[in-house]
């Protein structure tokens, strides 16, 4: 990874470049990319779109990537999320993204999924949308079912609390990092983002993009991103002229 991303002008190869449909705008075309991290994390987990899915799917973290998790499951098939929370708001975005997509999402505060759990049927995937300092890679080997995949996404710092080997081995775990997207597929992971987008963009847009700041306004914008529960803050997005 290089620096540049914050400069005026910013050299990239034409490869690089997708063009938007006609019917997502700018505004809807930036959850592109948050969308495609995830459907590249299900594609990690071996599994594909457009495929009826019975699986369980647990996702931790109920920030853009994790409320983008429940975007993706539609697409792949899957009809019940639980997903875990930090703050009501994020729960309450969940459940409307959930409606909006035609998943039935099960909201459960960050403090309560283990014992959630207890007793319950274990989840087949789990993805991890946390990372930091979070227990959550311990919890995720705790709850998943023997024989399931546990996808990484978040980025942990190197003394996050660490899964023992042991459960790993005697549930057959895998346990897989998956990190941003790519073009193996025949439809990338970017256009199938689109794809989704084209549908149901400027819905999703209402429910996840929470501010909007000119690029005047940059320092503001970061401190309100950073301030997650007094500002409940989800994506937050600059805007320019189109």
């Amino acid at each position: 990874m290089s620096d540049g991303g914050m400069a005026e002008e910013v050299v990239v190869p034409t490869t690089s470049l997708i063009v938007l449909p006609d019917n997502v705008s700018f505004s809807v075309g930036v959850l592109t990319e948050p969308l495609a991290v995830l459907i590249h994390a299900f594609r990690k987990a071996g599994w594909s779109p457009d495929t009826k899915n019975d699986s369980s799917v647990v996702i931790f973290g109920a920030g853009t990537i994790g409320l983008m998790g429940i975007v993706a499951a539609s697409r792949f098939g899957v009809t019940n999320v639980a997903i875990s929370y930090r703050h009501q708001f994020q729960a309450d975005v969940a459940k409307r993204i959930g409606k909006l997509v035609g998943v039935l999402v099960e909201t459960i505060p960050h403090h309560e999924v283990v014992s959630y759990f207890e007793g319950r049927e274990k989840p087949d995937l789990i993805l991890e949308t946390v990372g930091g300092k979070a227990n959550t890679a311990v919890e995720s080997v705790d709850i998943i079912s023997p024989g399931g995949t546990i996808v990484i996404l978040g980025l942990f710092d190197h003394d996050a609390p660490r899964p023992h080997l042991f459960p790993i081995v005697c549930k057959e775990v895998a346990i897989l990092g998956s990190n941003c997207y790519d073009r193996s597929h025949s439809t990338s992971d970017f256009l199938l983002s689109l794809s989704i987008l084209s549908e149901h963009g400027e819905s999703l847009h209402s429910c996840l993009v929470s501010h909007s700041f000119s690029l005047e306004q940059a320092e503001e914008a970061f401190a309100v991103a950073a301030s997650k529960e007094n500002e409940k803050a989800l994506k937050v997005v600059f805007t320019l002229d189109e």
